[in-house]
């Protein structure tokens, strides 16, 4: 029986290792193939720790799960980090790495595993970090960040909601930021120094805001000369919209694409279709209308989602729960070992979101970005099983959309540009709900 057991634990550590082998590190050497450029991803998921309290996040909600003790220590951290990138250089490997934590650059580990990437980014390598800018109102982290940014080109993701949003986003600390006109004249001036852009969350408990946050955001684009694309708008995809705000949000949809049509477009149609076609629309007002290339609309099916802290494989930073812990890395020989969860990998990446309960015979499931895997498991405990809410808060997005893109006059040029299957759906939509 031992023997079995032990055969079989290696048949599994050997399917997850081929998987992941044939799946990601053609795409990390470059070789081209179909596919190939949705699957170029490493994500290593640092730590939970964080100075800010955002009502809509899950590490801070949940974070204590994702990470078991020991997984958190910083030593541990660096070093495995070291092991990864040499790893990288010597099989010349270049994947688009991402840094995920609750946030790194405001301490100094964050400066720390960035020089230990250095020579990755030398030789041509990509690192991205999310950052929740508390580092900007520190005068002596904000000059550590700078000079680091002066050596090294990286990519960086403002996660700020905004002057007139920032209520949803407390800081927990003993020190309370001032996040002051002075504060967001220097975060635009750093992001038009390095051309970084801007990832604010739409949420319930902001969502009354947002009309003249927009306007906020507008009018700095305009006095530091930022394209207004660098703005990438996302809706929170919890449970927690009520009625009301619902129809506040459906009201800042109609808001934000009549606003765009005239102040970014200057109410020119042709600009406007280019707009959402070509330079993505803030991205919530095109993500109806792409195909993405994979089943699932989250980067969860083109990455390898690696807890640093113990080398864990998950299937992505909301899923680091210990159940869903696919198995460990060894490098350099890159091989999974104490594999646990074979089918959990399989059947996330041979998913399709279409093909989710309730979605598979939902009338616009080509056109929305259904639910997050994560909160589908905290809402419900299945994955797969997206909560009602959220598929209203779909719906109602979808429906302020087409009748405020039917007003200016678009709806049928964005039409055109559709494959059958999203346009017949959007006609059967607008037949039920008479635009």
């Amino acid at each position: 029986m031992t023997n079995i057991l032990k055969s079989y634990q290696e048949e599994n550590d050997e399917l997850i290792t081929n998987i992941l082998k044939n799946r990601f590190l053609k795409a990390y050497k470059g070789d081209k193939f179909p596919g190939s450029e949705n699957l170029s991803g490493l994500e290593l998921i640092i730590d939970q720790k964080c100075n800010l309290a955002c009502k809509y996040c899950y590490y801070d909600k949940y974070g204590v799960e994702y990470f078991p003790k020991g997984t958190e220590v910083k030593s541990t951290l660096l070093s495995n980090a070291k092991i990864i990138v040499k790893w990288l250089i010597d099989n010349k490997l270049f994947p688009n790495v991402t840094l995920f934590s609750g946030d790194i650059l405001y301490r100094d580990i964050g400066i720390e595993l960035i020089e230990i990437f250095y020579e990755f980014i030398e030789l041509g390598g990509k690192l991205m970090i999310p950052t929740n800018a508390s580092f900007i109102s520190d005068d002596k982290q904000f000059k550590k960040i700078c000079n680091i940014l002066d050596k090294y080109p990286i990519g960086i993701s403002l996660s700020i909601e905004g002057k007139c949003c920032e209520h949803s986003r407390p800081y927990k600390g003993k020190q309370i930021e001032n996040r002051d006109d002075a504060y967001y004249d220097r975060v635009f001036k750093f992001a038009k120094k390095y051309g970084y852009g801007f990832h604010p969350m739409i949420h319930s408990s902001n969502i009354k805001d947002w009309k003249k946050n927009i306007d906020w955001y507008f009018d700095m684009f305009d006095k530091y000369d930022i394209a207004p694309y660098r703005l990438y708008l996302l809706e929170v995809r919890n449970e927690d919209w009520s009625n009301q705000e619902l129809i506040i949000y459906s009201e800042f949809m109609e808001y934000l694409i009549n606003t765009t049509f005239k102040r970014i477009c200057n109410s020119d149609k042709n600009e406007m279709i280019n707009y959402i076609f070509k330079l993505k629309g803030f991205n919530t007002l095109s993500s109806p209308f792409f195909r993405i290339g994979r089943g699932i609309g989250c980067s969860i099916q083109s990455m390898i989602a690696l807890r640093l802290g113990d080398m864990t494989i998950v299937p992505c930073h909301r899923l680091a729960y210990k159940w869903f812990e696919i198995g460990k890395l060894k490098l350099p020989e890159f091989k999974v070992y104490d594999t646990k969860k074979p089918e959990l990998m399989i059947g996330i990446y041979s998913s399709t979101t279409t093909n989710f309960p309730k979605c598979d015979n939902c009338a616009i499931n080509s056109l929305c970005s259904s639910g997050c895997l994560g909160h589908n498991f905290e809402t419900s405990k299945d994955l797969f099983y997206t909560n009602f809410n959220v598929c209203r808060l779909m719906h109602v997005k979808l429906k302020a959309q087409l009748e405020s893109f039917k007003k200016i006059d678009i709806l049928n040029d964005i039409l055109m540009r559709l494959d059958n299957e999203k346009t017949t759906q959007i006609i059967e939509f607008c037949k039920i709900h008479n635009i």
